[in-house]
């Protein structure tokens, strides 16, 4: 479940987080995020780095690239922090619109809503999580 960076940890996940309502995340915008996320630059492989390594991350990689240089720069550069990154099964199973709306580039503030929300602004090993789900 941990996948170790220089500048992070990415948590494989089979599911897309989904943000919620907006006036939750209007406490974490982008540029929030960003500013708390420096420091990490220099380190090699970064998160963005091991990513691009693992065929299972290439649909949450081509998101972030079509999010803009900022948000690269962010899995690039920022840190330390964890990624929740969702495998390419988890945006399959995503109904296809919702791809596309996020692609569209007048819908770029969603898809970096949708991807900084995968983040945590320091990095958490997997036995640091507990679980808030009740079955």
């Amino acid at each position: 479940p941990d996948t170790l960076a220089c500048n992070g940890v990415i948590h494989v996940i089979d599911e897309v987080l989904i943000p919620p309502e907006p006036d939750f995340c209007d406490a974490f915008t982008f540029n929030e995020l960003r500013r708390l996320q420096e420091g990490g630059e220099g380190c090699n492989p970064n998160v963005l780095e091991t990513a691009r390594g693992d065929p299972d991350f290439s649909t949450v990689i081509s998101l972030i690239e079509a999010a803009g240089d900022d948000l690269v720069n962010i899995f690039n550069c920022a840190g330390p922090f964890t990624a929740n990154l969702p495998v390419n099964e988890a945006f399959d199973a995503l109904d296809p619109a919702y791809l596309e709306f996020l692609l569209n580039p007048a819908n770029i503030d969603d898809l970096q809503d949708l991807l900084l929300y995968h983040i945590l602004p320091s990095a958490t090993l997997s036995d640091d999580f507990v679980s808030g789900h009740d079955e």
